[in-house]
């Protein structure tokens, strides 16, 4: 799947825990493409010594979620 490097929205970091494929837990909110993919691996770097337990993606952000009110709370 080819990412879209200008979405409008933003994306978003999130990452699963080997084993539970279906339940992503959000960890950041990004403006840019290149930004969330320098987050994603100073992430991995953090969680280093959980290497083998936690698996990262990239997602861009809906409409949908944006209309739900991702960008109000600041983080």
């Amino acid at each position: 799947m080819k990412v879209n490097l200008k979405n409008p929205y933003g994306y978003k970091i999130c990452y699963t825990k080997k084993g539970n494929k279906n339940h992503l837990i959000d960890d950041f909110h990004i403006h840019t493409y290149r930004t969330a993919q320098d987050t994603k691996s100073w992430r991995m770097r953090v969680h280093k010594h959980k290497k083998n337990k936690l698996t990262f993606y990239v997602l861009p952000i809906t409409k949908k979620e944006v209309a739900n009110g991702i960008w109000k709370y600041p983080f």
